[in-house]
């Protein structure tokens, strides 16, 4: 806006554009970490030893531009900042996946998974993250064989041990989609399963996400079909209405419905916002 202005102008000149504020590299290495929903204290250290003695701050002064066009800046330096991160790549979807020690486990998941992803409209909207606690099996063996098939597949081993909460917790941290799905390691998705999820997120954008489910006995013997006993998706505005429903619908107590990890798919941005309620 600000050059769009400047070549209105009846005559050339030079200008400024700038905020009039100062900010530091921290203060933009802060918000870009946390925007990604990561401690930059854990990643970033400062080697004083390097650095110069301190020296005069540089401040752009855009006051000649804002006189001559009335330009003013609408972006306040966060949003600058979180725009910059926002590239055109990023996945609709992110599937994390916390594992340890069950590398057999896992590679069913994965292969349930990514056969869906043979559709490159729908490989292209989502990434999956597998988070490695440390196993001791031949966990990273079978993650990279997919991470070697499928370019939006990637293995992270963590570098501490964490119980169950803190892996789930960690893990959807580490997704870059604009919604995060935590799926356990010993779950499969049914066919179309991403398809039918990424058209409910375009045509509802609904903040949270409780898929239905079904439990087996064995790979091929169903033990509890509709778990959520719903013949057709249900689309719900309030807390109240989500709770009302859960406590009337079902012949369980609600905590079994809402502790199976691979049901909920939430916003990204509010999985940040609320990430104290997680932990």
């Amino acid at each position: 806006e600000a050059m769009h202005a400047v070549l209105q102008l009846e005559r050339a000149d030079d200008f400024i554009i700038a905020t009039g504020e100062p900010h530091t590299v921290g203060g933009w290495v802060e918000i870009a970490f946390s925007y990604c929903g990561i401690d930059s204290k854990t990643y970033v250290k400062e080697d004083k030893s390097i650095i110069k003695a301190a020296r005069k701050a540089l401040i752009g002064d855009s006051s000649k531009l804002r006189k001559a066009t009335g330009w003013k800046p609408k972006t306040d330096f966060k949003t600058m900042v979180e725009t910059m991160l926002k590239d055109l790549d990023t996945p609709t979807l992110s599937i994390c996946i916390p594992t340890f020690n069950r590398a057999h486990y896992l590679e069913k998941t994965l292969e349930s998974i990514t056969d869906q992803l043979k559709d490159v409209e729908i490989s292209e909207r989502v990434e999956i993250i597998i988070l490695d606690n440390i196993s001791k099996d031949n966990t990273e063996e079978v993650a990279n064989t997919f991470v070697q098939k499928f370019s939006n597949v990637s293995y992270i081993k963590d570098t501490q041990n964490r119980n169950i909460a803190e892996g789930i917790i960690h893990a959807a941290s580490l997704g870059k989609g604009e919604y995060v799905w935590v799926f356990s390691d010993d779950d499969l998705h049914k066919e179309l399963t991403i398809e039918r999820i990424l058209s409910v997120i375009d045509n509802k954008e609904p903040d949270v996400i409780f898929c239905n489910m079904q439990t087996l006995i064995n790979e091929n013997e169903i033990k509890d079909d509709n778990l959520l006993g719903i013949t057709e998706d249900k689309y719900i505005v309030t807390r109240k209405e989500l709770f009302d429903f859960l406590l009337t619908k079902f012949p369980k107590t609600i905590d079994f419905y809402t502790t199976f990890v691979s049901d909920w798919i939430i916003k990204r941005e509010i999985y940040n916002t609320h990430k104290s309620v997680f932990e």
